[in-house]
């Protein structure tokens, strides 16, 4: 079960798909509103025009990127269990497609309709010298609501919006889209690492990302300007949570890695990067070049041991799903309710099984066309 139902809440079903909203979203709405009532003389319907139209442009483009990506899933083989809106976009709950190529589409979908939608918006306004593209782009200078010119200020909002949602989701770190760039990429690149080489890769880009816009915070300590002050402050807070949100994703992505361990080619020079990543360097290789029986046997079966237990802790994991599905169908056939009846988890449980085995049916399938 993905930890985000924890950290938010249900909206319904939308074709058919369950739509959760992330208490994030909520606190950046409030911070919208906090900072156009700090920038207001007054607390006045009139002057609170800009955070509204705000939120509203935001929750808009949030929605259209997460379509593109259910778009491209939709067609290249890929499934949705739950979309959870983010002010970023989305951390849903997917099945990616099985190819690099796919995967690949599908993360670049959602912020190729982000800058659709700002390509449009921009090139509307500087077509008709309504607005200059530094000032469309800038990351400290939101744009502001002007009755007088609602369709002209609503497309300066659109642009400035999209622009920074498809800025932030190119960023190569967790939660963003630019992350699951990056695994594509190394996979159709044919590299052939582990996982767990890959996700420190992408833990050290998101890392130095977090760092620059740290170093960054530094030089905005006199920055006063626009409507975001103290800006070096919100600047440092987002360096801090990126620098962390990398290190979460490289837990979170290798702890149940046991797929990469069953399909993986385990020759010694597997095991000499793998060494070398955890310590081993030169020390490693040496003994490859002139190896002792001992020392390979050693070796191989202390691979083989750490890919036996990977196997049994995902043969344990869908034991325990299967039980819990098996109890779940009884649930409906007792309660007369049905799937109406279930909880959000108990849905997406019976989802997960429900994929697994027909992707298992499919190869048993695809081995009998083989013979």
């Amino acid at each position: 079960m993905n930890e985000n139902n924890n950290w938010s809440i249900g909206v319904g079903r939308w074709v058919g798909v369950q739509v959760n909203i992330h208490a994030m979203l909520f606190l950046f709405i409030a911070f919208i509103f906090s900072v156009q009532w700090q920038f207001a003389d007054s607390f006045r319907p009139d002057q609170m025009g800009t955070a509204m139209v705000t939120v509203a442009v935001l929750l808009a483009s949030v929605i259209a990127h997460e379509i593109g990506h259910l778009y491209a899933l939709s067609n290249l083989g890929g499934s949705t269990h739950r979309i959870i809106l983010t002010p970023w976009g989305s951390n849903s709950e997917i099945e990616m497609p099985s190819t690099p190529w796919s995967q690949l589409i599908v993360s670049v979908a959602g912020p190729f309709v982000n800058f659709g939608i700002f390509l449009f918006s921009a090139s509307l306004l500087m077509q008709t010298n309504m607005a200059q593209l530094s000032d469309l782009i800038h990351p400290l200078g939101p744009q502001r609501f002007d009755a007088s010119t609602g369709a002209v200020s609503l497309f300066k909002i659109a642009a400035w919006v999209n622009f920074h949602l498809l800025a932030i989701n190119l960023i190569p770190c967790f939660p963003f889209d630019g992350a699951q760039m990056v695994r594509s990429m190394l996979n159709l690149m044919k590299l052939n690492v582990p996982r767990t080489r890959s996700e420190s890769a992408i833990m050290v880009l998101g890392n130095g990302v977090a760092m620059t816009i740290f170093g960054l915070s530094l030089f905005l300590l006199d920055y006063n300007r626009g409507p975001i002050r103290p800006v070096w402050f919100y600047v440092m807070i987002a360096s801090i949570a990126l620098y962390f949100a990398s290190r979460y994703s490289f837990e979170k992505e290798t702890q149940n890695s046991g797929d990469d361990y069953a399909n993986q080619d385990w020759s010694f020079d597997h095991l000499a990067a793998s060494a070398a990543f955890y310590g081993g360097g030169e020390d490693f290789h040496s003994h490859l070049d002139d190896p002792t029986g001992e020392e390979m046997i050693s070796q191989s079966q202390w691979m083989t041991e750490k890919q036996e237990a990977r196997l049994r802790e995902i043969q344990e994991r869908e034991y325990q799903e299967d039980r819990i599905a098996d109890e779940i169908l009884q649930k409906i056939h007792r309660g007369g309710q049905g799937i109406a009846g279930l909880s959000e988890d108990e849905r997406a449980i019976l989802n997960r099984v429900s994929d697994r085995l027909r992707r298992r049916r499919s190869s048993e399938q695809e081995i009998v066309g083989d013979t």
